[in-house]
C-alpha cells in the first residue's frame, strides 16, 4: 500500500524545494557575477551615472584579455574630452602610452603613470607606498609590487611586453578608468621594488618609452637591510639561510651584501649607476630610511620634500606620519642580533666602500648631502660595535 504524504507534509516539502530554487538562483547570480560579468550603476567623477561592465580580473599575463576588456569600451563613458585621455583611454600597449603624452593636456594635471617608487626592499617602501596611496591627488595600483617590467616584460620594454600583460598593467593595475574618470587629475604609481636592479636593462628602455616618469628609490643602511631581508624569507616561510646557520654567517654568504643573485647587483651604487647616469637629476628622487624613520621632525620634512617632488598638495594626506608598516624589525629579536665583532666589522668595511662611492656618485648629481648620509650610516655601525668592543666579542646588532 502507498501511504501518500499529508497535505502538511507537501506543504513543508515545497517550502524547503522553493528555498532551494532561491538559493540555486542567489549561487548562479554569483558565479555570472564572478565569471561573466554583469552590468553595475556607478557615479563618474564628472556626476554622470553610467553602467560599467565588471570583468573578472585577469590572473596573469598570459590570460587572453580580448572577452574580457577592450580598452575602446574606457572612451564611450562620458568624461571631458582631450586628445591625450581619449588616446590613454584606448591604449593596449606601452608604445601607445607613449604616443598619448605628445598629445595636448586637456584638463588632465598628471601622467600615467604618474611616478614610480622602485626599490630597495625592506627600505620602507611599502610605509611610503601606503601614505601615499592616502593623498587626495594620488592613484595607487590595485598591487603594490606588479613588477611588469620585471617579470610580465623581463626588462626588455617595449618588444618583451605581450598585449595583454600591457593591457592588465595600463588598466587593470593601473586603474586606468579611475584615472580618466577623474580627468587625469590624480596621479597613479605603482611599487615594484626590483626595477632598481635591473637598471642596466631598464634605465635607458624606461626613459625612452616613458621619460615623463618621476622615480623615488629608498635606502637602508645595508648591513640592517640585508639583515632584514633574511628576516622577512624566515617569518614568511620558515625557509631562507637563517632555518639554517646564524645571522652572521648568513650576512656574509646568503645576503644582498655579498652574494648578486638573478634579480641584479648586490651593492647599492653598481644598481643606482644605470639610473643616475641615465635619467635626469629632477627626475630621480633618492630617500634614507634612517632619515626618513628619525624622528618626526625629520620624517614630515622629507615628507614633505617628497609631495613637493610629485606635485602633490602639502597639506593631504590627513595624517601624521609615515605609520611604518611590514617592520619586523619590531616584532622579531627586537633587541638585538647576536653576531662576533670579526664578522661585523668584515660586513661594515665591504658595506662602507660601497657606500663612500655611492655617495661620491649621488653627489655628483646633487642627489644627496654626502657628509649628513655617511654620518647617519656611521652610527648605525657605531652602535652595534659599542657593545662589543674587544676583539672576540659578541655584539648586539640592532637594526636601523
Amino acid at each position: 500500500m502507498v501511504v501518500l504524504p499529508t497535505r502538511k507534509y507537501r506543504q513543508a516539502n515545497g517550502r524547503s524545494t522553493v528555498s532551494k530554487l532561491v538559493s540555486l538562483v542567489v549561487l548562479t547570480l554569483v558565479v555570472v557575477f564572478l565569471f561573466y560579468g554583469i552590468k553595475i550603476p556607478y557615479t563618474s567623477q564628472s556626476g554622470h551615472v553610467v553602467e560599467r561592465a565588471v570583468e573578472q580580473r585577469p590572473t596573469g599575463p598570459s590570460e587572453d584579455l580580448s572577452d574580457t576588456y577592450r580598452p575602446s569600451d574606457d572612451a564611450k563613458l562620458p568624461r571631458a574630452s582631450s586628445p591625450f585621455l581619449d588616446k590613454v583611454a584606448t591604449c593596449d600597449s606601452l608604445d601607445c602610452l607613449r604616443e598619448a603624452h605628445m598629445l595636448p593636456r586637456g584638463a588632465a594635471k598628471f601622467n600615467h603613470p604618474h611616478f614610480l617608487i622602485i626599490g630597495f626592499q625592506k627600505a620602507a617602501t611599502t610605509s611610503l607606498y601606503s601614505y601615499l596611496a592616502r593623498h587626495n591627488e594620488t592613484l595607487a595600483s590595485s598591487l603594490k609590487e606588479p613588477e611588469f617590467f620585471v617579470n610580465g616584460c623581463g626588462s626588455k620594454i617595449p618588444e618583451g611586453c605581450s598585449r595583454n600583460a600591457s593591457i592588465k598593467y595600463i588598466h587593470y593595475t593601473l586603474r586606468s578608468w579611475i584615472y580618466l574618470d577623474w580627468n587625469g587629475t590624480k596621479g597613479s604609481f605603482e611599487g615594484s621594488t626590483h626595477i632598481v636592479r635591473a637598471g642596466d636593462e631598464l634605465a635607458p628602455r624606461l626613459l625612452r618609452m616613458m621619460p615623463w616618469l618621476k622615480l623615488i628609490v629608498n635606502l637602508r643602511e645595508p648591513i640592517s637591510r640585508a639583515a632584514s631581508m633574511l628576516i622577512h624569507n624566515e617569518d614568511r616561510n620558515g625557509l631562507g639561510c637563517l632555518s639554517r646557520k646564524d645571522m652572521g654567517s648568513c650576512l656574509l654568504k646568503s645576503s644582498q651584501i655579498t652574494n648578486p643573485s638573478d634579480d641584479g647587483p648586490s651593492s647599492y651604487y653598481d644598481a643606482l649607476y644605470p639610473w643616475v647616469n641615465t635619467w635626469p637629476a629632477n627626475q630621480l628622487m633618492v630617500i634614507q630610511y634612517e632619515e626618513l624613520t628619525e624622528d618626526e621632525e625629520r620624517e614630515r620634512s622629507e615628507l614633505m620634500r617628497v609631495k613637493g617632488y610629485l606635485g602633490l598638495d602639502p597639506t593631504w594626506p590627513k595624517i601624521e606620519g609615515l605609520e611604518l608598516r611590514n617592520a619586523r624589525r619590531f616584532k622579531i629579536n627586537a633587541d638585538g642580533w647576536k653576531i662576533p665583532r670579526n664578522q661585523y666589522v668584515e660586513l661594515v668595511d665591504i658595506v662602507r666602500a660601497d657606500m663612500q662611492r655611492l655617495l661620491a656618485l649621488l653627489g655628483s648629481k646633487g642627489l644627496v648631502d654626502g657628509r649628513e648620509w655617511a654620518a647617519r650610516w656611521e652610527r648605525v655601525w657605531e652602535s652595534t660595535l659599542d657593545t662589543c668592543p674587544q676583539d672576540g666579542d659578541v655584539c648586539t646588532m640592532v637594526l636601523s
